[in-house]
């Protein structure tokens, strides 16, 4: 009992629920982390395209006005914020700027002075700010363009919303040429919203895509998991059914020791000892006719104490032959069957008991001899007292470049087999300690049935 309770207690552990559980969160976890994967590549992407997109413009307006603008910058660089309304910007500047705002997605446009202050800007609010700090004004002054996006789609509402959201800002250092100083810093935004809606629709299309994806993995390997755990409980059973029969070989084992125990006791004493104790009253009384001269009854005496004798040698010979048959190690276990056969044939005239062997001694491993005569014994032994036997045939061959040992047992309510191939004829017939018996033997053992209603338990070992 306490064997089949420990072999219990692992099915408290639900693999299927666990794996189910677990991998819904992974899955989920998953496709979160896939879309904030692409959202990181869309953002670069978009920041990589629409700097370059915005130099190639700015460039392209600098360009047609860049000694104008040169100029202004001279003019403006060291005044202060108070200072730059008394130097509107040259009307030529201000036609490219006007034109550029006109173009689709510019969105705003600014100039600094080497100061850092806000010179000029399509939002007037914003002229005379201080921008010293300011990184991308910073790089640009030192000669280097930079362009930032300010990214907000449906992925960070909880941010909060400014003016610059999806937008590019690009700085571009002005000069009058590529070796000269810069002379202040051109700022042009321009909208990135409509590749930010591209990118959130692509983000939700990936997700779902991510999500199906992933489902279908989670389904299959979902079902692999229950058909592993499937298996698993069917090994746990196999093992319960093991360890319950290995019980009830062991209880048998020791009921079985003990009855042959009671069995040999008995006849030692009621057998041998009462024909022994027989044999010395009869030699006690043709010794005392001897002795007597009546030589007549001494020999009569004699002659009744021989056939006591030979009763005697049997009974020993018939308990040894119970313990172990001396003509295994004589003459092998095919000859010891042949024997047994007839014993019970003999007993039991109303069966029909056979036995057919179609290979050799030297074909049997010695190990194998003693269980294979065990296995014989105890079927015959426990099929004969049932009410329903009718016959057995037992049949020795080879198999497979190994042993097999085939049993059928025939008769009436020997029990059916069910889905699983067990059988309730083996309360009555021993097939279930027959099984263990040949599993520790190191063979396999397989139970089915025949057209006939009988039973047919076939044994086999590997070489």
């Amino acid at each position: 009992m306490a064997i089949r309770e420990q072999l219990a207690g692992p099915q408290v552990f639900k693999l299927g629920r666990f794996f189910a559980v677990s991998s819904f969160f992974v899955v989920l976890l998953s496709a979160v982390v896939l879309v904030y994967y692409y959202r990181g590549v869309a953002i670069a992407t978009i920041a990589e395209l629409g700097a370059k997109s915005n130099l190639l413009l700015a460039e392209t307006v600098l360009h047609s006005v860049q000694d104008q603008l040169a100029d202004y910058f001279d003019e403006v660089n060291e005044l202060t914020a108070e200072q730059l309304s008394e130097h509107p910007m040259p009307a030529a500047v201000q036609h490219a700027i006007n034109e550029l705002m006109g173009l689709t997605g510019v969105a705003r446009v600014k100039l600094y002075n080497r100061q850092g202050i806000v010179v000029f800007s399509t939002k007037p609010s914003q002229i005379g700010n201080a921008q010293h700090d300011n990184p991308g004004f910073i790089n640009a002054i030192d000669g280097q363009s930079k362009a930032k996006l300010i990214y907000r789609d449906t992925f960070n509402v909880f941010d909060n919303a400014t003016e610059v959201d999806n937008l590019i800002q690009t700085y571009v250092p002005v000069r009058r040429a590529a070796t000269l100083p810069v002379t202040g810093v051109f700022e042009l935004y321009t909208d990135a919203n409509h590749l930010a809606d591209r990118t959130t629709i692509a983000e939700l299309k990936i997700g779902a895509g991510a999500i199906l994806v992933l489902a279908l993995v989670y389904a299959v390997l979902l079902v692999i998991v229950r058909y592993a755990e499937q298996i698993f409980q069917r090994q746990q059973d196999v093992i319960r059914e093991h360890s319950h029969a290995m019980e009830l070989l062991s209880a048998q084992v020791l009921k079985s020791q003990e009855a042959e125990k009671r069995i040999i006791s008995w006849e030692l004493h009621e057998g041998v000892t009462q024909v022994l104790a027989s044999v010395k009253f009869h030699l006690d009384a043709a010794l005392a006719a001897v002795k007597g001269a009546d030589a007549d009854k001494g020999r009569e005496l004699l002659e009744r104490a021989i056939p006591v004798v030979v009763d005697a040698i049997q009974n020993v010979r018939t308990t040894a032959m119970d313990l172990r048959p001396s003509s295994l190690d004589d003459f092998g276990v095919l000859k010891t069957l042949e024997w047994l056969l007839p014993r019970f044939r003999a007993q039991y005239p109303e069966l029909d008991l056979g036995f057919e062997a179609t290979l050799a001694e030297t074909d049997i491993p010695d190990e194998l001899k003693i269980v294979i005569y065990r296995l014989v014994q105890e079927v015959l032994n426990r099929f004969v007292s049932h009410p329903g036997a009718e016959g057995l045939d037992a049949r020795l061959s080879t198999h497979d470049g190994g042993l097999a040992l085939r049993l059928v047992l025939r008769g009436k309510d020997l029990g059916a087999l069910d889905e699983n191939g067990k059988a309730a004829l083996a309360k009555g017939t021993g097939l279930a300690l027959l099984k263990e018996r040949v599993y520790l033997s190191g063979g396999n053992f397989k139970l089915s049935s025949d057209q006939s209603g009988g039973i047919v338990a076939e044994m086999t070992w590997s070489s």
